[in-house]
């Protein structure tokens, strides 16, 4: 009842005699007998003995490799209520405001358009018509301010703890105050009298005082500050007469005009700006305003430094 195939099989593998009962049909024919290879044969187990031995010799040769450590990432806290928070980044400097005010050391009135400087820059402002000021120190060393005044003493201040910085008071001291009376010769003040010349003396301070004169700021037009900076601009308060268009005339002592503008006066008084160039000498220079259905000219004084 075997197939040949099992029949084999079992006959290849009995060890005893075999006695059975076959078919014809299974008689007298070849029986195909399959030779099997064993799956692992003596030469397969020495070669894998072989390369296992090669291998594990090749491993001992390397050096073992240091595992790296781990990396840990510090993530940055979040500011919470009950925790503190460092900010690392740079603080801007933030600049340092003075405000005060100049005065007559002697009268104890305000000094309008005195000038404000930072010592050694080119930096300054004007007081205004109450004598207040206010400026920026913007860096640590520029602590030192110049106060000067036409017809006083400068002063120099340096800017430290000690000073208020948000009401300083500044008092400067006449120049007349402190002069002497000298007698000098005017030779240009000399004339003819019934063919005999005179002359007269007019003293030091007298000079000075005729000097001061003329140099405080009109009604028409007031200037501050003065002197100013160059390179800064120029304020000039209008209390004219009459409102219409004037021309404004920016003229040194030469009488050369620098510049000119139109200026527009809607009201008896308003503040105009006249810019200046650093590249211009110091010295003396002259504002003068005029119209052509005007008659009255309007000129002051400033001194550019």
């Amino acid at each position: 009842m075997m197939t040949d195939k099992e029949m084999v099989d079992y006959i290849s593998k009995a060890t005893h005699h075999v006695c059975g009962r076959f078919s014809n049909d299974q008689l007298n024919k070849p029986l195909p007998v399959t030779n099997n290879k064993k799956r692992y044969s003596f030469t397969y187990l020495w070669n894998v003995l072989l390369a296992t031995l090669l291998i594990t010799k090749a491993n001992a040769q390397v050096k073992p490799v240091k595992p790296k450590k781990p990396t840990t990432v510090i993530e940055p806290a979040r500011a919470t209520m009950g925790m503190i928070v460092f900010h690392t980044e740079k603080v801007a400097v933030v600049p340092s405001e003075v405000m005060g005010a100049v005065f007559d050391s002697a009268t104890r009135e305000p000094l309008p358009g005195a000038s404000i400087r930072v010592k050694k820059t080119t930096r300054g402002v004007a007081a205004d018509s109450a004598g207040n000021f206010s400026i920026l120190l913007e860096k640590k060393d520029e602590r030192t301010l110049e106060f000067s005044a036409v017809g006083y003493e400068s002063q120099t201040m340096v800017m430290d703890n000690k000073v208020n910085w948000r009401n300083l008071q500044v008092f400067l001291k006449p120049v007349i105050g402190s002069l002497k009376a000298v007698s000098i010769v005017a030779p240009a003040l000399t004339g003819m009298a019934g063919g005999v010349s005179y002359g007269y003396r007019i003293s030091k301070a007298e000079k000075i005082k005729r000097n001061i004169n003329d140099w405080m700021p009109k009604k028409d037009i007031k200037v501050y500050p003065n002197p100013v900076v160059r390179g800064n601009n120029i304020w000039a308060s209008l209390a004219l007469q009459q409102p219409g268009e004037y021309k404004l005339e920016l003229m040194n002592a030469d009488g050369q005009v620098l510049a000119i503008q139109p200026v527009i006066v809607q009201t008896k008084e308003q503040v105009i700006t006249i810019p200046t160039e650093q590249s211009w000498s110091a010295g003396i220079y002259w504002i003068r305003m005029s119209a052509p259905k005007i008659k009255n000219v309007y000129q002051a004084k400033v001194l550019l430094q």
